[in-house]
């Protein structure tokens, strides 16, 4: 009996570990790297792009931020998203979509967080 106890606890312990490694290697695998504006291109469609606010237009439920790295890119921010804070200058990082609108690529964002700000 103490044998099938002890049995049942090392494959229980083993399965556990397995299943932390698998978790790992999920969440590491599923993770947004970053890119740069220039090569949305090429990116896949859920991208995370960091860069300075240039202009921002705001109305009831969605906000339009400008942000710019070499070249600039639309964020389009809705209001689950607080971007009220935001201000020109500000460096921020974006994590979400890319779209493509007449042509021109934005980001609907579903992540936003801020930096620093340029001086």
């Amino acid at each position: 009996m103490r044998g099938n106890i002890e049995n049942l606890l090392r494959w229980s312990f083993l399965v556990a570990m397995l299943g932390l490694v698998c978790l790992l290697l999920f969440v590491k695998l599923s993770d947004v790297s970053e890119i740069e504006i220039s090569k949305l291109d090429y990116s896949k469609k859920d991208i995370k792009i960091t860069g300075e606010i240039t202009n921002i237009k705001s109305s009831d439920k969605v906000s339009t931020i400008t942000i710019k790295q070499q070249c600039e890119v639309d964020v389009v921010v809705f209001d689950n998203i607080s971007s009220e804070n935001l201000t020109k200058g500000d460096v921020i990082t974006i994590r979400g979509s890319k779209q493509n609108q007449n042509g021109e690529y934005q980001i609907y964002a579903d992540e936003l967080s801020i930096g620093s700000k340029v001086s």
